[in-house]
């Protein structure tokens, strides 16, 4: 907690591209700012990625309690190149996996976990996974029998 610091806020910027300007060829770029309230929760731990038929699994223990915030959501990020993206929408606390159906073979993907607070503030990422896939790209099985 900052001295004399009766509210806390966290603040997120996020970058979400640049473009050059059409009409005054000035780059331009755009950031995205959030300000949230509140102390941020702990990260979830021991994050793992490995490779089935149905894509990738990815799996990862619960944060730690924190007597000052709980957790509501997990966030999965990933990139191939480039900055960090969320996969998907964030899963409710009690989930601790996730299988990414639609990747791509033969790819290199980095990942890495966040937990997001009730107030919406999200914890230091874990650490990052770097999982190389193998093969053709994945087609989901349509049928039951697959």
């Amino acid at each position: 907690m900052l001295f004399g610091c009766s509210i806390c806020f966290t603040v997120d910027i996020t970058h979400t591209h640049t473009h050059t300007h059409t009409l005054t060829d000035i780059p331009t770029t755009l950031y995205i700012l959030r300000l949230v309230a509140g102390p941020r929760p702990n990260p979830p731990t021991n994050l793992s990625v490995w490779q089935t038929n149905d894509g990738l699994n990815i799996q990862w223990k619960a944060a730690i309690p924190s007597p000052a915030v709980s957790v509501h959501e997990y966030l999965i990020e990933y990139r191939t190149v480039g900055q960090w993206v969320p996969l998907g929408e964030p899963h409710p606390a009690d989930t601790r996996n996730y299988t990414w159906e639609t990747v791509s073979r033969g790819a290199e993907y980095k990942f890495r976990l966040r937990s997001i607070s009730p107030t919406g503030a999200r914890s230091e990422p874990t650490r990052v996974v770097t999982f190389e896939t193998k093969g053709t790209t994945y087609q989901p099985c349509p049928f039951d029998t697959c």
